[in-house]
């Protein structure tokens, strides 16, 4: 079984893991509760790793990498089949990403793709990138209870949806000519150091006042809105009156900010 390295560095608060692999993995890791049923997590698009569950222990894979092509796709599933025969783990239960278009998505929801007993039908569970970020701070510092988390992290598939105003996005002239002249959407292009921050309607008018008295935040504008339908799209109202859907990015076009 291919296994890659591991990462690690020694910091005042003792070691810190950033890729967790060759030399940790498979080690299971002691959970402070029992899974409900034996479980498959198959993990994110970029940087993956699955887990498996069962009792009160989770075995946590060694790193797959970005699901972007054939290799890695096999590398992932060769090791879920290797991982269930080692630990004798057949899950009754999937946890997936919400956005479609993830190999590992497809993978938890085509059952084609899966060989062994207890997949043929599975539990299926969707969630939501950057709750599943939060859950697994608080299950590596084995807390419980209602937490307000931080998710410092790029974009991730919804349970909303959102409506935006192009008029109010700002774009300079020389970015839109540019973008016209090489074919690019201005809107998928990636803009690290920008704050995109959802508040609630009635802490908007204090929010927005907040941005523009800082002085990188003078030209913060409100560009549209958290609508509860359609789940999971974002419209786009536009500078001529219609209406269009901003296509999500997966694959090439998939800015490297995550």
């Amino acid at each position: 079984m291919r296994c890659d390295d591991s990462v690690a560095r020694i910091a005042a608060v003792g070691e810190q893991i950033f890729r967790r692999s060759r030399g940790y993995a498979p080690e299971p890791i002691s959970l402070p509760f029992e899974a409900p049923m034996p479980l498959l997590a198959c993990g994110g698009h970029l940087k993956n790793t699955f887990c498996l569950a069962k009792g009160n222990q989770a075995f946590v894979s060694h790193h797959i990498g970005d699901l972007e092509n054939l290799g890695t796709l096999t590398s992932f599933r060769e090791g879920i089949e290797h991982f269930k025969r080692l630990f004798d783990v057949y899950p009754q239960a999937v946890a997936y990403d919400l956005h479609p278009e993830y190999l590992a998505t497809k993978y938890a929801l085509d059952p084609s793709l899966h060989s062994g007993q207890a997949l043929d039908v599975p539990i299926l569970i969707g969630v939501q990138r950057h709750h599943a970020h939060i859950a697994s701070v608080l299950a590596e510092h084995r807390l419980e209870g209602p937490v307000i988390g931080v998710a410092a992290d790029g974009t991730g598939y919804g349970t909303d949806g959102i409506a935006l105003d192009e008029q109010a996005i700002l774009v300079r002239a020389g970015v839109r000519g540019a973008c016209g002249i090489l074919g690019l959407d201005p809107l998928t292009i990636a803009n690290e150091g920008k704050l995109l921050a959802i508040v609630a309607a009635e802490a908007t008018d204090a929010a927005l006042q907040a941005m523009r008295d800082h002085p990188l935040g003078r030209e913060a504008a409100i560009i549209g809105e958290v609508r509860s339908e359609p789940v999971s799209m974002v419209f786009l109202r536009t500078d001529i009156g219609g209406t269009r859907v901003l296509d999500m990015l997966v694959g090439d076009p998939l800015p490297r900010i995550c």
